[in-house]
Parts: C-alpha cells; structure tokens; sequence
C-alpha cells in the first residue's frame, strides 16, 4: 500500500521543483545574455568574443595586480610608522 504525501509536503514539493526550474532558465538567460554583450564589445574591438573576454582580463589582471602591490606596500609604510610611533611613545614614558 502506497503511502500518500501530506498536502502541504506535496505542495512544497512543486514550488521547490518549480523553483529550480525557474532558475535554470534564469542561468541560461543570462547566460545567453553574457555571450550576447561580449560578441558586441569583442566585435567593437575586431575580436572574437573569446580573444576580447582574454584580451580583457589580462589587461585587468595587470591592472589588479599594480593595486594590489600599491595596497600591500601602503599597509606595509602604515604598519612600519606605527610601530615607530609607538617606540618613540614607550621611550618617552619610561624617561
């Protein structure tokens, strides 16, 4: 004998299903809509939509890069002028 799902268990059963499905097509519309706006800016280029997504994040990656080093040295001179304003404060409570 078959055992029946309880309304509201069945119920939230679809809207889960009808959930998943809803972003599947979510994903594939923007997925198309992606491929969509990259064949037009690789076209504005005279690229291919997978020279120019290339071309593009290696210009960001050494854009991102040089941010990352001017980030990481600026840190390191802040880290570098507190510990000396911090000896220079420690010496001159212990005169």
């Amino acid at each position: 004998m078959a055992m029946k799902k309880h309304p509201k268990v069945e119920k939230d059963s679809q809207a889960e299903a009808q959930s998943k499905a809803d972003r599947a097509q979510l994903f594939l519309r923007m997925e198309q809509e992606l491929r969509t706006r990259l064949d037009e800016l690789g076209a504005r280029c005279g690229r291919t939509a997978n020279q120019f997504v290339v071309e593009a994040m290696d210009r960001y990656g050494d854009v991102l890069a040089d941010v990352i080093l001017d980030e990481d040295e600026e840190i390191e001179e802040t880290r570098q002028r507190h510990r000396d304003e911090l000896r220079a404060k420690i010496q001159s409570s212990r005169r």
